[in-house]
């Protein structure tokens, strides 16, 4: 019997590789939030941060900062749902997620039907 690919459960090695993929992706955003924690300090200590010439890597720093905690929560999350085995199914309807997505887009929520 062939199961559609859209209906296929996560296997333990997709699970593997989805939390390893997770893991990693949060590693590298810790690494961009302390370049942007660091950026910060450094302009907030030696610079006038009201200086229109500062202004640009300030907000750009803040943008980096930003972006990056918005996605290491959406990691925590997807690690949190992988802990408690809800992780691949579509917030919106409830399928099953195809693998290929997951393991492309580990951060995936809905089937995009």
């Amino acid at each position: 019997m062939h199961i559609p690919v859209a209906d296929r459960p996560l296997s333990v090695r997709d699970l593997r590789a989805v939390r390893q993929r997770l893991v990693s992706m949060h590693a590298h955003l810790d690494e961009q939030m302390d370049r942007a924690t660091t950026a910060l300090d450094l302009l907030r200590t030696t610079a006038d941060v009201a200086d229109p010439e500062v202004q640009p890597p300030l907000m750009s720093a803040l943008r980096l900062l930003d972006v990056a905690e918005r996605e290491a929560s959406d990691v925590i999350h997807a690690l949190t749902r992988l802990a408690d085995g809800r992780y691949g199914r579509c917030d919106v309807c409830g399928v099953q997620i195809p693998v290929e997505v997951l393991l492309d887009r580990p951060l995936a929520r809905t089937c995009g039907r």
